[in-house]
């Protein structure tokens, strides 16, 4: 089984194979003979049974494997009677070579033998142009080392690697914690382990361990609190630690433990054991992350979460903190059996269903086709199309765009868009805020889409308003105007609904499509009436809280307005700049939290829901809506109807969503030029927040925009 993975890797062209010092009796009967120093697996082995002809170079020679009771020219002439062509670091260079010499002249070592490891040393020089050029270029370094394709495939590989081994309660994927409290206890087998640091930006070559690890379990969690656990720790910071677990809702252990040259020995160090039995008897939930040997796993029986990364690599600590979240999955199988705990090829599979940000190519995109969208909004922001905005690009479970432009205004000390910032989404809210409460209520069986609404609203219990169903409602088929100004003759919110409930139909309900913010105020209110609650609270409580959606909300507080993009320059009813309040007007004399809009939010916030959406109705973890629940609003179309429930459908010609989105495609725009759409074929999401309507609505430049950066997406596609 061991030799099998040389086998391939010679068939596959290896050039060259190192030798470990480790002693194989089942290859050497002269047990204690290092396998670098030995004839019958070097020449007997490697070279004859494998058929290898590349270089063979030892391991590093002043290790104690091999230096121990031997010269450093002994040890020399005995790796190249064995069949080794290179000498890897002999602890006394002059002496070795000294010692082949003598060799040699004693014929102890034939000329000739020497002369083909010097031949084959020579032709691999002449294959990699070292003939002609000795040095390296060093200002080509990072054209050839570490590139973006180096990092891909390290990524790649650690996300393959991460193993599960138990995830009892079904814990993974961890939740946002919220209001809990996550303890993370770095524990480390040395006193002074540092982890190397190749991220870009950082100005060391190493940094303390488990720190990048707490960075990114923070970044994700918010509320953490860290500790380190070595062998020097004392008494006190046990006692600290088992303090701080007690009150924890959860606690994370990275364990960075691993098999050391010259150390003699591997495992937990002796002082913290005692510390891990508090940890078992604590009760609290536990999470386990073993970064180096999966041999350590038997010492955790009570963790109700136990991964393995195998290292501590960057790539390996970002793999194990996606795994934990469910930002990528984990299919991991254990590549060696644990006596008594765990056999080869153990490991729990846990699919991907959270976003994580990562490269575009990984995401099947082409970047520099993706970077397109760069001069797309930059060239819009020029042409004073809007003063900022920030676009979001989703694809199968990965942010593979994300960036904000310009700035909130067009004064030269406006604030810049961030991609915090808050936009108002107006007509957007009526499938993030209204429909999605409506989906919830159709979830749980608590109303039908062909309710009648006089069934909630007794308002509609009379004439042709008596025959509008729910699923009317939704689809903008119920009959009644596109809107009405009631802010300009209502002076309260009771007011302004008891006009809506009471405005007549133009047209009969079910004859004609007319999109309408009228019957979306309607069916706020249905959702209100069945909720027993505001939609506000409803949908905090339903989504944006359980989602971590923290940006999403109406009527934003005062200490948010400042990353709120503002809107109009209002000079009809409100005379000043909208800013940090509603810019429909309706909405604000309804008090903000209106059927129709309402909502503000950020791109993130938005990426998120639609995911939800393209997951099917589940979301890290946790089913939301049944999948039938997607299917019915966001799939069926009923005879007659050009709308799905809430969601607008794409448009053969025409569309914001450009002409490549599939036709499948469901999505909203927004009157201050926020938009959503989503390709399920594609499994796309595109968010694109602005505010066009700074400083006035007659700003139309926007309908030129939409479009291409739809498009963009779609031509950026790997695969298309």
């Amino acid at each position: 089984m061991e030799l099998s993975a040389f086998r391939v890797a010679i068939d596959a062209g290896a050039p060259s194979v190192m030798i470990a010092h480790v002693a194989v009796p089942a290859l050497d009967s002269s047990a204690s003979t290092p396998a670098s120093l030995s004839s019958a697996i070097v020449s007997g082995v490697l070279l004859h049974d494998l058929h290898f002809n590349g270089l063979v170079i030892t391991d590093a020679m002043d290790m104690r494997g091999v230096s121990g009771g031997t010269t450093a020219g002994e040890s020399a002439v005995r790796a190249v009677k064995a069949g080794v062509d290179i000498v890897l670091m002999p602890p006394d260079e002059e002496s070795a070579l000294a010692a082949l010499a003598g060799a040699v002249r004693s014929g102890d070592i034939g000329l000739e033998r020497l002369q083909s490891s010097v031949r084959k040393i020579l032709e691999y020089k002449h294959r990699l142009g070292l003939d002609t050029l000795r040095t390296v270029d060093i200002e080509h370094v990072d054209r050839v080392v570490g590139i973006r394709d180096h990092q891909l495939l390290a990524h790649e590989v650690a996300r393959s690697g991460m193993t599960l081994l138990r995830n009892r309660g079904g814990i993974l994927p961890l939740q946002p914690a919220g209001r809990k409290k996550v303890v993370s206890v770095v524990i480390s087998d040395t006193d002074d382990y540092r982890v190397e640091v190749n991220r870009p930006g950082m100005h060391y070559a190493t940094e303390q361990v488990g720190g990048y690890f707490n960075r990114l379990l923070q970044r994700r969690n918010g509320r953490l609190e860290t500790v380190r656990l070595s062998p020097k720790s004392d008494q006190e910071e046990l006692e600290n630690a088992a303090n701080r677990i007690r009150h924890a809702d959860l606690l994370v252990l990275p364990v960075f433990v691993k098999v050391r040259p010259r150390s003699g020995s591997i495992g937990l160090p002796p002082g913290l054991l005692p510390f891990l039995k508090q940890v078992e008897h604590s009760g609290v939930p536990t999470a386990v992350v073993l970064f180096g040997s999966p041999y350590l796993a038997p010492q955790f029986p009570v963790a109700d979460v136990l991964l393995c990364a195998y290292g501590d690599t960057e790539p390996q600590i970002e793999a194990a903190v996606e795994a934990l979240f469910g930002e990528s999955a984990i299919t991991g199988k254990l590549p060696v059996t644990i006596p008594g705990s765990y056999a080869f090829g153990s490991g729990l599979t846990v699919g991907m269903d959270r976003l994580r940000q990562d490269d575009p190519l990984v995401a099947g995109f082409n970047p520099e086709k993706l970077h397109k969208l760069d001069a797309v909004v930059e060239h819009a922001i020029r042409d004073s199309a809007f003063p900022g905005a920030e676009l979001v690009v989703v694809r199968n479970g990965i942010i593979a765009y994300d960036k904000a432009f310009g700035t909130q205004t067009y004064d030269p000390a406006s604030p810049p868009i961030n991609t915090s910032t808050m936009f108002d989404l107006a007509s957007v809210s009526k499938v993030i805020g209204t429909t999605a409460a409506t989906m919830k209520l159709y979830d749980r069986g608590k109303l039908h889409l062909d309710d009648h609404v006089s069934k909630y609203l007794p308002q509609f219990a009379r004439g042709k308003k008596a025959e509008i169903t729910i699923r009317h409602l939704l689809t903008h088929r119920a009959g009644f105007p596109p809107f009405k100004r009631y802010f300009l003759t209502c002076k309260t919110a009771a007011e302004a609904l008891d006009s809506v409930l009471a405005t007549d139909l133009l047209w009969n309900p079910g004859d004609t499509t007319v999109y309408s913010d009228i019957g979306m105020i309607t069916m706020g209110k249905v959702v209100e009436k069945i909720a027993g609650m505001r939609q506000d609270e409803y949908l905090e409580r339903e989504f944006y809280g359980p989602l971590g959606m923290t940006s999403t909300m109406y009527n934003p507080p005062k200490d948010l307005w400042d990353n709120v993009a503002p809107t109009e320059i209002d000079t009809l009813w409100r005379k000043a700049l909208v800013h940090g309040i509603v810019h429909d007007e309706n909405a604000c004399i309804l008090g903000g939290v209106a059927g129709h809009a309402g909502l503000f939010s950020k791109a993130e916030d938005l990426a998120v829901f639609t995911q939800l959406l393209l997951n099917r109705g589940t979301y890290a973890g946790v089913r939301y809506v049944a999948e039938s629940t997607v299917t019915a609003f966001t799939t069926v179309r009923m005879p007659g109807e050009d709308r799905y429930l809430g969601w607008d459908m794409k448009s053969p010609t025409g569309s914001s969503a450009g002409s490549l989105f599939s036709a499948s495609s469901f999505g909203h725009t927004g009157f201050t030029c926020t938009s959503v759409w989503i390709d399920p074929e594609r499994k796309i999401s595109v968010i694109l927040l602005t505010n066009r309507v700074y400083p006035t609505r007659a700003n139309l430049k926007i309908a030129r925009v939409r479009p291409v950066v739809h498009d963009t997406v779609i031509q950026a596609l790997s695969t298309d």
